[in-house]
Formats: structure tokens, sequence, C-alpha cells
């Protein structure tokens, strides 16, 4: 089903997108015990990309109407979406590893936290500059008539429309999903020493 959106103000532009969040984020809950494991972790993905593609149709029939309201979207709502989609596609690796016995479980563990402690690493100027909630540079990360295609890596595949790519959108994503996961394999380390 195609929604048609008018024209809007920036505000409420803001409050649409945050009002698609929320009716993610209910949606997603509403699962909780209709089924587990990786089949959740399936349609909680289906669910979260499915209000992507909406968000994506409302700002392609909307528009921005300043610099500050695309570098606002780049830098904190689409976030909302994209982190979450990559947050499910780690945790569903992670049930595909932990089906393969304690062992393979370790290593995959092992690796991804050498692989985001590496991202972080290799990130460390953009991460600080993101989480002083800095703006000096938000016009080179976060616009999209200033991206350039060498600096971004192979996109997933919630993320492939190039119209919606910046310089910057792509790294908070990850450190989103990177932080998510760390907690989630914090807890569920804590919860496999419990039992």
């Amino acid at each position: 089903m195609t929604v048609i959106f008018a024209p809007v103000k920036p505000r409420i532009m803001k409050e649409t997108i945050l009002l698609l969040h929320e009716e993610m984020i209910k949606a997603i809950g509403r699962l909780g015990g209709e089924t587990t494991g990786s089949a959740l972790t399936d349609r909680c993905y289906h669910i979260a990309a499915d209000h992507w593609q909406r968000v994506k149709e409302y700002i392609r029939q909307t528009g921005f109407a300043s610099d500050a309201d695309e570098i606002d979207f780049f830098k904190n709502r689409k976030v909302l979406f994209t982190g979450l989609l990559e947050f499910y596609l780690l945790l569903y690796r992670f049930q595909v590893y932990a089906g393969a016995g304690n062992g393979v479980l370790g290593k995959f563990r092992k690796d991804e936290v050498d692989r985001i402690r590496k991202f972080r690493e290799m990130h460390a100027p953009f991460k600080s500059y993101y989480d002083q909630a800095r703006t000096e540079w938000d016009d080179l990360y976060f616009l999209r008539r200033k991206f350039h295609k060498v600096q971004r890596p192979p996109s997933q595949v919630y993320d492939r429309a190039t119209d919606f790519w910046t310089n910057g959108d792509w790294i908070v994503t990850l450190l989103t999903a990177n932080r998510q996961f760390e907690r989630f394999l914090e807890s569920s380390k804590t919860s496999l020493e419990q039992s």
C-alpha cells in the first residue's frame, strides 16, 4: 500500500518520523511470546524494515525544508530505524552461532568484540564528534550533496537506497547497533554463567 504524504513543515516531519518509530516499537513489543529465537528476530527485522520503508517513502514525497532538517534526519532520525535493523542482523548471526555449540559461540563472541573494538578505533574521531553532540562538521557528515562514495563500505540490504546515504549516517548506524549488540552479548553471557 502506498501512502501519499503532503508537503509538511519541519516540526511535523520530525513528529511524523517519531510517530512511525513509536508505531514500530509497539508492533515489535506486541510480538512477545508469539515466537522465539531466530523466528522472533526475523519478525522484528521485517517490522523494522517495513517502517523504514515507510519513512523513506515519506521523505521522498515531502523532502527537506532546509539543510538543518536534512542534517537532523541523517544524524538523529534515520538511526532509529537502521540501528535497529543492523542490531537484528547481528542478533540473527549470534543465534546461528549459538546453535553450533559453545566452542563456536565463544569464538564468535570474541570475534565480535574484536570487530566492534576495531570499528571504534577506526572511527574514533567521528565517534567523539558524535558522542559530544558537536555540530561544526554536520554539513560534511550529514548532507547528501556532500556524500563521497569512496568513504562508505558496501551497504547492508536495508540501506541500499543511495538517495539516503551521507558520509556519516552509516557510522551512526553501526555505532548504535554495536552498542546494543554489546549489551546483548553481556547480558547473554551473564545469563549463561548463571545457568
